[in-house]
């Protein structure tokens, strides 16, 4: 299985050829990812996660780190982002309470 340092030191040389763009931050600080960890702000209840170590393994490497690349007239992107985008991205997300069950979708009808 890949580790986290294998798949950067892939994502830099396909940077080297020309292949992509890669911007990354330095490591991400202890206070980095004790923000990730405990300033999640569900809109009732909590969260509490730690941080799994493939997860710490890359944050070692970066806090930040933003993948481009453009073929064929299309965009392509990923970004791990930093703590403050973690957590205000947290912040958009819907929290349902524990025992919500969602109703099927009911598919469209046919034309």
């Amino acid at each position: 299985m890949a580790t986290p340092r294998d798949a950067l030191l892939d994502l830099r040389r396909a940077a080297s050829a020309g292949l992509l763009d890669l911007d990354g931050s330095g490591p991400a600080s202890r206070e980095a990812v004790r923000v990730r960890e405990t300033l999640l702000a569900p809109h009732f209840g909590a969260v509490a996660w730690s941080v799994p170590p493939s997860y710490r393994a890359l944050l070692a490497e970066h806090n930040r780190l933003r993948c481009h690349r453009e073929e064929d007239d299309r965009e392509r992107e990923f970004v791990l982002v930093d703590e403050g985008e973690f957590v205000g991205l947290n912040a958009e997300l819907v929290h349902m309470h524990a025992g919500t069950i969602r109703a099927p979708e009911t598919p469209s009808p046919r034309r």
